[in-house]
């Protein structure tokens, strides 16, 4: 017999039917017809004794009105002529556990999405698709939050003659097909096996914990850990591991039935450490131009140093450009001068990495780094070099 005094049961019953409803909507009988059946079902497994009392139409009108205003699904009702109204969800996707994004939200996640298309190739990106969304997998991923929610329009960011247009670079680049594995591997806290192609050194296949990707000059790169004993001695000054994804030649997800059947030596290659930086961009890149960093800046594997403040002077029309597009987030103008023409003094906190020296140097000649010494000398010694190759 059905259950009436079991409220939660029943919304997640109903919930349940409203959700496979979306292929062939139900009228206000038959989804009471069914809920009916599928409470006795629940009775009968659970060999328990349930209030004796049939659910009525009029219970099932309540508990369409409490998933509306209790938990915010939307629900599609359709008058037929002869059938009679018809219910199913607005979103096939949704559920009481899930009822979508408001307006803004859902406004959010499509600027989200528009940005994110800049990186990532419509075919690494794999969802479910229908309708209007067939052709554009970025608004199948919209349509499951908010199911009103307008579709981003190809035509509006992506094709010739567009209005706003992105580098397309990254849809050229090599190592982009790995992008997506290494993410899930990232979310999902596996370890993977690649085979890395360093430039001018031989090709090795090791496991590598992933911890995080950045993109960086329209490439990418993946930071993780390096547990194979050849890298041992390095780990003791470098705690993580960098692998640029165009030089990856093959990489896999390690399977949970080879984890399982690891043995003790193997068990720290294949089980997958966890990272101790919390927050990578507020904790590591917010003190690097790009994603490498030098050697000696690590205190721990969970803290790396604060850098010293290094001082570059900018010629007063390359400071323009400097503020609207600064080399670094901690870009800072001082009140001082520098040389005959009084050039002014900008101040960065970051480590010297050769990203940071590769972006100096292309802004010579109207760049000169003032201090630490060590900056000094070593941006000197790079253009003295140059001078030398150019005669």
């Amino acid at each position: 017999m059905p259950v009436s005094k079991r409220p939660a049961l029943r919304l997640e019953i109903l919930d349940q039917l409203l959700r496979e409803a979306s292929v062939s909507p139900l009228t206000l009988d038959e989804l009471t017809h069914d809920l009916n059946e599928r409470l006795d079902m629940q009775a009968d497994a659970a060999d328990a004794e349930f209030e004796l009392t049939e659910v009525l139409p009029r219970t099932i009108r309540e508990d369409l009105n409490v998933l509306r205003k209790e938990f915010g699904v939307e629900i599609k009702m359709q008058r037929r002529y002869k059938k009679g109204a018809t219910y199913c969800y607005e979103n096939p996707f949704q559920s009481r556990h899930h009822a979508g994004l408001s307006p803004d939200e859902a406004n959010d996640v499509k600027l989200m999405l528009r940005k994110l298309r800049r990186f990532i190739s419509l075919d690494q990106m794999r969802f479910v698709t229908q309708g209007q969304y067939a052709t554009n997998p970025f608004n199948s991923l919209l349509r499951l939050f908010s199911p009103k929610a307008k579709p981003i329009s190809d035509a509006f960011i992506e094709e010739p003659g567009a209005p706003v247009q992105f580098d397309s670079v990254v849809q050229l680049y090599k190592g982009a097909k790995y992008i997506e594995v290494l993410a899930e591997a990232i979310g999902d806290r596996r370890v993977v096996q690649a085979v890395y192609q360093p430039f001018g050194k031989p090709k090795y296949e090791a496991y590598f914990h992933p911890y995080v990707l950045k993109q960086y000059n329209n490439r990418w790169f993946c930071i993780g850990h390096n547990p194979n004993p050849d890298f041992a001695e390095l780990r003791l000054s470098n705690p993580y591991s960098t692998l640029s994804l165009d030089r990856i030649q093959e990489v896999r997800v390690i399977p949970m039935s080879q984890l399982e059947q690891a043995s003790k030596e193997e068990q720290p290659l294949l089980e997958y450490k966890p990272s101790l930086i919390a927050d990578w961009d507020a904790e590591v890149f917010e003190y690097l131009v790009g994603p490498s960093w030098p050697e000696g800046v690590w205190e721990t594997p969970s803290r790396m140093k604060r850098p010293e403040p290094i001082e570059v002077a900018f010629s007063p029309n390359q400071l323009n450009y400097e503020r609207t597009k600064p080399l670094h987030g901690t870009f800072s103008v001082t009140n001082r001068f520098w040389g005959p023409d009084n050039w002014p003094i900008v101040k960065y906190r970051v480590h010297l990495n050769e990203e940071f020296k590769q972006q100096i140097l292309m802004r010579q000649p109207k760049a000169v780094v003032l201090s630490p010494p060590e900056v000094v000398e070593e941006i000197r010694s790079r253009i003295e070099k140059s001078r030398e190759l150019w005669g």
